[in-house]
């Protein structure tokens, strides 16, 4: 029996992913516009635009929250669907037609994956327009980097247990940690390979952090990530073409 092609919940996936996807736009605007804007109405536009102190406390507000915004957003981006699919018995009902599920959850990790980073690109456009200019492509690489890394990691929890949303947060949290002490050299030789072998979190901040300051990452670290949030997709999408979504 072939599956019913997972485009026909294009619009479905569109429409979820977008109120997801402005997440970011709304956590930037509400965090970074009040100060920027008390900034420019006590010294004027023109001031802010000339190349001074003023300007970099202008662009450190814009860093800062940028990266706030668009970790919190990847964070989010594919957070709890496919449990949530589960828990509400939305599974038995969409799959009740001959739907491939790991090929609509696929479509749906794209679709968000994409709209994401096509939205996120607003804010530094806008910031460029509106204020100073800024980089814009290496924010278009972070965010796509962010939202398939992030992305891919929520959908293996998902894939993995009804209560996705703990498990995430402990993975997030435990691999930052773990990673930014192995940076440091300040674990054992078993945890520093532990934090080698999770998902590249830290790695992934600074592929990005080069990103912003308009430089170009190192090679092996931009390939270790990409092919690690690919790696997690493949294997998310193997739990759930051989696992019951219903349980």
């Amino acid at each position: 029996m072939t599956g019913t092609s997972p485009l026909a919940y294009l619009r479905w996936h569109a429409r979820d992913s977008l109120l997801r996807s402005v997440v970011p736009l709304f956590l930037f605007s509400a965090i970074a516009v009040l100060p920027i804007r008390s900034l420019v109405s006590r010294s004027g536009m023109d001031a802010v635009r000339a190349d001074g102190q003023l300007q970099q406390n202008v662009l450190q507000i814009y860093s800062q929250t940028l990266t706030l915004a668009m970790t919190l957003g990847a964070v989010l981006l594919l957070s709890g669907f496919i449990a949530q699919d589960r828990e509400r018995g939305h599974v038995r009902f969409l799959f009740a037609a001959p739907v491939v599920p790991w090929q609509h959850y696929l479509m749906r990790a794209l679709v968000a994956v994409a709209m994401f980073t096509a939205l996120f690109v607003l804010i530094p456009l806008g910031f460029s327009w509106l204020v100073v200019p800024v980089e814009i492509v290496g924010v278009l690489k972070s965010a796509l980097l962010f939202a398939a890394l992030y992305g891919g990691l929520a959908m293996l929890c998902g894939a993995l247990v009804n209560k996705d949303g703990a498990l995430f947060i402990v993975l997030v949290v435990a691999t930052t940690i773990l990673q930014q002490l192995e940076k440091g050299e300040l674990l054992g030789h078993t945890l520093a390979v532990v934090a080698r072998a999770l998902p590249p979190l830290v790695l992934a901040d600074s592929v990005r952090s080069r990103w912003l300051a308009g430089n170009a990452p190192v090679s092996a670290d931009l390939l270790h990530v990409g092919l690690y949030a690919v790696a997690l997709y493949v294997v998310a999408l193997v739990v759930i073409r051989r696992t019951p979504l219903a349980r």
